[in-house]
């Protein structure tokens, strides 16, 4: 894994061996980044940072500051690994490790030196929609980040929307600050009070992505397979003339 842009552009990052946490894929990454735009000026937090990619490409690409949680002790010292790795390229952006719970903000807020701006959030799949209602329902963390980006990444199982939609019902009525984006598909949904119909609209509109994925990708199989056929069939031919 490597970084993809920006002035660390190639530097490469570790993932602990045996130890279950989902690097962003390198093209995914690069497509989220394309659709925010200029990081410049901006205070990255990186919520269950697991490598530390995200906030570490954002350093590489002239974000003002970032700061990683993650509650995996091993996982942070991955993070230090990778952040050395950053900085060897020169990037001296101030960087924060921090060893704590990214659903518990009162013991990682409060330590953090610079307010966030813009913040990514990819905890495991499982618990990714208990985690998204249980941070955004705290609301020392939607006071003290009231106006920041949330980035947040839905599980790509079928299904796995309609938890956050559920979430977000709760929610609207309590906090403007964050953007819901599904990386595999660069989906931005932003969460306010007027917006849960927009919310059906973009998920149907996903929906909808997915189905003529599915369509064309059959499509080109299909082509595929009966090329391979009839070059089979001609081979076949080929050798009963010779013989």
């Amino acid at each position: 894994m490597n970084i993809i842009a920006g002035y660390a552009r190639g530097a490469e990052l570790a993932v602990p061996p045996g130890i279950p946490v989902r690097p962003t894929a390198g093209r995914v990454r690069k497509a989220l980044f394309d659709s925010i735009g200029s990081l410049a000026g901006e205070h990255v937090l990186d919520l269950f940072s697991g490598s530390g990619a995200l906030a570490l490409e954002s350093l590489s690409r002239e974000a003002a500051s970032a700061a990683m949680v993650e509650v995996s002790t091993q996982h942070i010292a991955c993070i230090e690994y990778n952040l050395q790795s950053v900085r060897n390229t020169g990037v001296s952006a101030p960087a924060q490790i921090i060893n704590a719970d990214a659903t518990r903000p009162e013991s990682y807020l409060a330590r953090l030196k610079n307010v966030p701006t813009l913040i990514f959030a990819d905890p495991p799949y499982p618990i990714s929609a208990e985690c998204f209602n249980t941070i955004l329902s705290n609301s020392y963390f939607c006071k003290t980040l009231a106006g920041a980006k949330i980035f947040w990444e839905i599980p790509d199982h079928p299904g796995a929307a309609g938890a956050f939609l559920q979430s977000a019902e709760l929610l609207a009525a309590t906090t403007e600050v964050a953007e819901l984006t599904n990386w595999q598909k660069i989906m931005r949904i932003a969460f306010s009070p007027d917006a849960l119909r927009e919310i059906a609209m973009y998920v149907l509109l996903i929906v909808l992505l997915c189905a003529v994925s599915k369509v064309v990708y059959d499509i080109k199989e299909s082509r595929r397979l009966q090329q391979e056929f009839e070059a089979y069939q001609q081979r076949r031919k080929d050798e009963e003339m010779k013989n």
